[in-house]
């Protein structure tokens, strides 16, 4: 008899268990959602994150619902989701944010950040939890805990898409605070390389 690593009791679910589908939002709810998925109802996705309480569940169930589904056209649907959600940002904006957020938390090792298909833009959310969309260069760490993680390489100029600077144009980069800019307004997030 060797040595053997202590376990806890009951920290590796049985195998059965993971190949389960997770419990989401409910049987009713979850069809809903596959109904819209399968429809490409995006505006009905949008408005299921919308009302739901745990906006949390609903981003997973819906992100998981589209990549099952959309295995081979997956970015032609994000781009559809995107431009209906862009389409009415008073509507469907704070969806959107949810999305983003989620993606940006949950997908330490893949497509963290969603572009913005009506143009060559990066969506994210500013530090006052507002939806921007701006210029820049996302870079991936090559090393360390982090290697293969996306992040905010350079952060250039943003347009503020909801709240109340929504419309306004602002500057990140380090050339307009060299420049004392007034434009400049910096995000400082934790997503942001120091």
């Amino acid at each position: 008899m060797g040595l053997e690593t202590p376990r806890k009791v009951g920290s590796t679910p049985p195998q059965e268990e993971i190949e389960q589908p997770k419990e989401g939002l409910g049987f009713v709810k979850n069809r809903q959602i596959n109904e819209y998925v399968t429809e490409g109802n995006y505006e009905g996705l949008l408005r299921v994150i919308s009302q739901e309480q745990d906006k949390q569940i609903a981003c997973e169930v819906i992100q998981y619902s589209m990549l099952k589904f959309y295995q081979g056209s997956r970015s032609e649907s994000v781009n559809k989701l995107l431009k209906i959600a862009l389409g009415n940002t008073e509507q469907y904006g704070s969806a959107l944010k949810e999305l983003i957020i989620y993606t940006w938390r949950n997908n330490l090792q893949g497509e963290r950040f969603w572009k913005n298909p009506s143009k060559n833009e990066i969506l994210f959310v500013d530090d006052d939890g507002e939806l921007i969309s701006f210029q820049g260069e996302i870079g991936t760490f090559s090393e360390g805990y982090s290697k293969g993680m996306d992040y905010i390489k350079r952060l250039g100029k943003y347009e503020v898409l909801t709240g109340p600077n929504a419309g306004k144009t602002f500057d990140g980069s380090y050339a307009a605070e060299q420049s004392k800019d007034s434009s400049f307004r910096p995000i400082i997030g934790p997503e942001m390389k120091k």
